[in-house]
């Protein structure tokens, strides 16, 4: 996967961290990395409720890393080298697309640009 598309109907964005997950249970929508996961072959169900990348369920044996990147490779670049935490860029992400003072053509436009430098082509759709 080199393109992801997110639709501005399911995107969940501006309301702040507090209430932003990667898909929210109450209304199906996600945050832009929520449509990054899906994209990358996570269940939607281990992402429901769950406010970031390293938030989600682990099994036995499983690395916030290797369950994100199992299938998209370029899912790494969200992590940081120990693969323990988030990387810089997947905190960007988070604050820009919860950021309830950004306008929406500078959201679009910052995570455009995020997404850009770790290799993915972000499409927004209506």
């Amino acid at each position: 996967m080199k393109k992801l598309t997110i639709q501005r109907s399911k995107w969940l964005r501006g309301e702040g961290p507090g209430q932003s997950y990667l898909i929210r249970r109450t209304d199906q929508k996600m945050c832009c990395l929520g449509f990054f996961g899906l994209a990358c072959g996570l269940n939607p169900e281990r992402m429901t409720d769950v406010g970031s990348p390293i938030g989600i369920p682990l099994m036995l044996k499983e690395t916030y890393s290797k369950v994100w990147s199992s299938k998209v490779p370029e899912a790494k670049f969200l992590f940081s080298a120990g693969g323990g935490g988030h990387s810089e860029s997947a905190n960007d992400l988070m604050n820009v697309n919860d950021n309830n003072n950004l306008t929406e053509s500078d959201r679009e436009r910052e995570i455009t640009a995020i997404f850009a430098k770790n290799g993915i082509e972000v499409v927004f759709t209506d």
